[in-house]
């Protein structure tokens, strides 16, 4: 949503007005690169295939859905009632007023600027069967707005679409494979804007005493109300970086089996101990092929800190009840239901580089993973 209009007391750009034949030839892509996807924190959301029906998204009904989600935000008169936000709604009034609504096809490749690394983005979902052809699979959607407006968004596209939307929780699983990925994609240079110190951001479970009814999987609180440590902050500089990982990847090649603990076998008690959420309790970590473990479950970096962990401050990182809730690094920052991707300094270079490339690379598989995620968990 956004408008952009020039005071009538300006005089024209004379440049402007010679290069005004040119827009709308060039209107496509100067859309795409104004969408702040860079440097913006958003939340991320789960969306079930949407009901189209016979008829494709034309530009055409891209435009008649415009028109009907302003109705919705600024309210319209049906039979002398007034319609529209109500309620904690009003509130949205504060963020000034609403100017323009535009729906419309983005260039994935533009969006992200990726230049001439990707050729498109039929990678990034699935390939359409003949048969679901009156659904389209948009499995993630990612927001940045106001509480209030999410839900009127969320309801617009349940309403037009026949869909569900449901935040999309981040969890362990989701941070490590991200990070680790990230590393293995991009590299961990020693300068630029990437070359930064990451902190990792432990959270903690402790389950309700005996006696005290669970909570659902969803809703579980953390801590229980009990007190407590709540959180742990642990910085590493970027100088360090390649020192954990290759520490990491000595430690998996010689990891011992030892005697395991009571919870490592036992299912039940492992998933009680992470508050039975998915993506908790470190269980993952365990799935092998036979004796094999394949290359994109080897997490080096995360091997090293656990042994850093529990060599300095006595804490065992894979126990089921130790989470980890934040992870932020020169790449991006993901949280539990947040991702902000930051743009790497050489991105719009023309000739890019062996670096940039990583860069680029390490953007693509990182939403990869989230669109895996949110359609059916597969992703990450």
């Amino acid at each position: 949503m956004s408008s952009h209009q020039r005071p009538s007391s300006v005089p024209p750009d004379p440049d402007e007005t010679l290069a005004s034949r040119d827009i709308s030839l060039a209107h496509s892509s100067d859309f795409d690169s104004a969408v702040p996807f860079y440097n913006t924190t958003f939340s991320a959301h789960r969306v079930s295939p949407l009901y189209i029906g016979k008829q494709k998204l034309t530009p055409r009904r891209l435009e008649t859905l415009a028109h009907r989600l302003r109705d919705m935000l600024v309210g319209d008169v049906v039979r002398g009632v007034e319609v529209g936000m109500e309620g904690d709604f009003l509130g949205l009034g504060r963020v000034g007023s609403l100017e323009a609504v535009e729906v419309r096809w983005v260039a994935l490749k533009g969006l992200l600027d990726l230049g001439r690394g990707r050729e498109g983005s039929r990678d990034l979902g699935e390939e359409e069967d003949e048969g679901e052809e009156e659904f389209l699979r948009m499995p993630l959607l990612l927001m940045r707005m106001p509480v209030p407006l999410k839900g009127v968004m969320a309801e617009f596209l349940a309403t037009e679409f026949d869909c569900r939307v449901s935040a999309l929780r981040l969890g362990t699983r989701s941070m490590v494979r991200s990070w680790e990925g990230w590393i293995r994609t991009a590299g961990l240079p020693t300068k630029g804007p990437l070359a930064k110190d990451v902190v990792v951001t432990l959270g903690f479970y402790i389950p309700p005493k005996e006696g005290v009814e669970d909570a659902d999987e969803e809703e579980e609180e953390e801590g229980s109300g009990q007190m407590g440590l709540k959180s742990i902050d642990v910085f590493i500089p970027a100088a360090e970086l390649r020192k954990f990982v290759d520490a990491g990847a000595e430690f998996w090649r010689t990891k011992p089996k030892g005697t395991a603990a009571t919870w490592e076998e036992d299912a039940a008690k492992r998933r009680k101990l992470a508050g039975r959420l998915h993506e908790e309790g470190w269980e993952w970590r365990q799935k092998r092929t036979g004796d094999e473990v394949s290359a994109l479950e080897e997490q080096h970096f995360t091997e090293a800190l656990g042994r850093y962990i529990d060599k300095h401050l006595g804490l065992n990182l894979f126990h089921p009840g130790v989470r980890i809730i934040k992870i932020a690094c020169g790449g991006f920052v993901m949280s539990e239901g947040r991702i902000k991707v930051f743009a790497p300094a050489d991105l719009r270079e023309a000739d890019g580089g062996s670096a940039s490339s990583g860069q680029r690379g390490a953007v693509w598989e990182l939403l990869k993973g989230l669109v895996g995620k949110a359609n059916a968990g597969s992703g990450m």
